[in-house]
């Protein structure tokens, strides 16, 4: 009977082992999880704050673009309005098609 336990007792403990074995497999597994993805998540991290970087210098740029860009369009207004002035339609119309203003004798009114 003595063998028949010690057979029982070995059988238990090797299945014990390789239970304990499967056991330590699944947080061997679980720990090599969740390593990747603390390293996974490092990368993310590095690479979002690269985007970052490279988002703030565009951003910097188009700042400084809409600023000349403002100047110029202030510039053009000015220009516009130095054009469109009466007084250098009334100096063209004068020197490149000889038109005077009319005399107040030579304009008709019609009354509809």
């Amino acid at each position: 009977m003595n063998a028949a336990v010690r057979v029982l007792d070995t059988e238990n403990f090797f299945t014990a082992k390789i239970w304990m074995w499967t056991l330590s497999i699944k947080k061997v597994i679980v720990l090599i999880f969740v390593a990747t993805m603390v390293v996974a998540s490092a990368f993310f991290t590095i690479y979002v704050q690269d985007i970052d970087r490279h988002m703030i210098t565009d951003l910097q740029l188009l700042s400084n673009t809409e600023v000349k860009l403002q100047l110029q369009w202030s510039q053009l207004l000015l220009e516009k309005s130095a054009l469109i002035s009466p007084a250098r339609i009334q100096k063209i119309a004068k020197e490149k098609f000889a038109m005077n203003i009319a005399a107040s004798k030579n304009i008709v009114t019609l009354q509809v």
